[in-house]
């Protein structure tokens, strides 16, 4: 093989198979721009019993590829590995070919009931594929494994591939969000990971002669810790995430500042397009919005979505794969719900928040539904639109989010599950996004917030210090503005601040210009206050900012790039680790 340019993804999530985060758009969007570039990625996963959805398969074209068997505590495990592909990209998926594999088809992908069984039988599959790999000549050049998940997997595929191949090859691994999980020293052997192998891996720059149990031992048993070890790259999301020392935690605060020198960061992207987005709109949504005689404008889609379109989610919506939490949420029948996770629409139309991501104490969901009065206080007649996706290891918060939104039904409707009919109408038809995330590595949501002309109220934490340019130091070119973690007060004030700030464009717009004022006048920042007073259309010009700054920093193009930069660099270190173990 004249260049070899195959990366091999180790993932528990892809958007086009199953996705639970943000972690599901990162592997698929990277290796579809990966491709364009003149590599050849693969990316692997256990199925979730995505082989069994029609749609699945025909997209992807799956068919049989490997089948292994192995013993598996006093039992025979048996795994099928299909293969398909899409976009240039190729696709192996590992299923469990009988009851003691059954694990690898359970649709709760991170369910703590199966998840170490997950990771423990993709992990020995990897041993598999490296010498099915090896033998038909298509073995890595790079491994890219994200998050904890794939560790062992990640480390088993490294250790047979220098078995196996000989040839030189990087391991990266890629941190989405710390979750310190430690692991036994039975773990990682029932995992299928030789503990007492002595083999080179970077540390503090240089190449050092450890065995597994001696890196565990290190680790504390940290299996994070044990990913950074055994990768010749670490690799996070955000510079800020990576190492600020303000930060609640940071990666290598948490691993270790010895990695620092194998340590980099790539910034997650979106694909989105106002003017695209906008189109999907009209094709779904046209016929509904011009029979109520209004036109495409960002008022107009809002007033239609406020008070028609959030009762005409398709009857197969919202999707929700856990069918314990689908059972949950189709049982919720308390106004504003209506059942089988349908809500009722508001009577009339107002200003507009959304927020989107996962049912998780991280994202700050009740900081925002707590602040909901006090943001009345200043905008009577808001409207607060949460789009979530439920995990059943949340059902607790998941009741006190209902508990608010029947509490404040005023003002707040939430959607639990994806509901593809109304999750691109409600990006192009809000005023304001929300973001009060306590922490966040990186947060693609308030990409897709700003791709969409939506300045952003976030977090001061992680990546979104990165993402948002506060306006108070940024003026118009400025996206949103950054408040302290977990502060309903602050949170308030700079979504009502921005709210009527963008009532005074559309004011504005209108040519309103007393209208314009008097709503600039009710602004309780004053530095928003002062910026509209000086131009009232100051909230169109935040609307551009933020589609201009997502174009040229944020598309999936500008990701890959930084990608293709941290393979090179992780193959640096692999020809260290290589010539540290040629000399021995």
């Amino acid at each position: 093989m004249a260049l070899n340019r195959i990366v091999w993804m180790l993932t528990f999530e892809s958007k086009n198979i199953i996705k639970v985060g943000g972690l599901g758009e990162v592997p698929y969007n990277l290796s579809i721009q990966l491709v364009r570039r003149g590599w050849k990625p693969c990316i692997l996963m256990p199925s979730h019993g995505g082989h069994w959805r029609e749609n699945v398969r025909k997209k992807l074209g799956l068919n049989f590829e490997h089948e292994f068997k192995f013993k598996y505590g006093e039992r025979e495990a048996r795994i099928i590995v299909e293969r398909g592909e899409e976009k240039g990209v190729t696709f192996y998926l590992f299923e469990g070919g009988n009851s003691v594999a059954s694990v690898l088809n359970d649709p709760k992908v991170y369910d703590k009931k199966v998840l170490k069984d997950k990771i423990k039988l993709f992990s020995i599959s990897m041993g598999f594929m490296a010498c099915a790999a090896c033998r038909e000549n298509f073995p890595p050049k790079i491994i890219h494994a994200h998050d904890y998940h794939t560790v062992p997997a990640m480390i088993n595929l490294k250790f047979k591939l220098e078995e196996y191949c000989g040839e030189t090859f990087a391991t990266v691994f890629h941190i989405h969000l710390l979750s310190k999980i430690k692991v036994s020293k039975s773990f990682l052997k029932e995992s299928g990971l030789p503990l007492l192998k002595e083999h080179y891996v970077i540390y503090g720059r240089k190449p050092i002669k450890y065995s597994l149990l001696d890196i565990w031992k290190k680790s504390r048993g940290l299996l994070e810790k044990i990913g950074a070890y055994e990768a010749d790259m670490v690799i996070t999301v955000s510079k800020s995430y990576l190492k600020d020392k303000s930060e609640r935690e940071c990666v290598l605060g948490v691993l270790g500042w010895r990695f620092a020198s194998k340590s980099a960061y790539i910034y997650n992207g979106t694909d989105w397009d106002y003017k695209d987005i906008l189109n999907k709109v009209i094709k779904v949504h046209g016929r509904a919005i011009r029979g109520l005689g209004l036109d495409y404008s960002r008022r107009k889609l809002r007033k239609y979505l406020l008070t028609k379109g959030l009762e005409s989610i398709m009857e197969n919506e919202p999707l929700i794969v856990d069918e314990d939490v689908r059972k949950y949420v189709y049982s919720i029948k308390d106004y504003p719900f209506k059942g089988f996770g349908k809500i009722y629409a508001f009577k009339r139309d107002g200003p507009l928040v959304i927020m989107t991501g996962r049912v998780s104490r991280q994202k700050g969901i009740l900081t925002l539904l707590s602040a909901t009065p006090l943001i009345a206080r200043y905008v009577p007649n808001v409207k607060i639109l949460l789009l979530l996706l439920p995990v059943w290891s949340d059902l607790d918060l998941l009741k006190d989010i209902v508990g608010y939104i029947c509490k404040y039904h005023r003002y707040v409707r939430a959607v639990f599950g994806f509901a593809p009919s109304i999750f691109h109408l409600a990006h192009v038809a809000s005023d304001v996004f929300a973001a009060p995330s306590l922490w966040e590595p990186f947060g693609i949501m308030v990409l897709e917030a700003m791709a969409t002309g939506n300045p952003v109220v976030g977090s001061r934490v992680g990546g979104m210090k990165e993402v948002i340019l506060d306006i108070r130091e940024h003026g118009t070119k400025g996206t949103g503005i950054l408040v302290e973690a977990g502060d309903r007060l602050e949170l308030a004030s700079a979504i009502s601040s921005l709210l009527l700030a963008m009532e005074a464009s559309t004011m504005f717009s209108k040519g309103l210009i007393n209208e314009a004022l008097s709503i600039a006048e009710r602004i309780p920042l004053n530095f928003v206050r002062r910026l509209v007073m000086e131009n009232p259309g100051f909230g169109n010009l935040l609307r551009r900012s933020c589609i201009m700054r997502v174009r040229k920093f944020f598309t999936w193009s500008k990701s890959a790039t930084m990608t293709v930069r941290r393979y090179k660099a992780s193959l640096k270190n692999a020809s260290i680790r290589v010539k540290a173990l040629e000399g021995t």
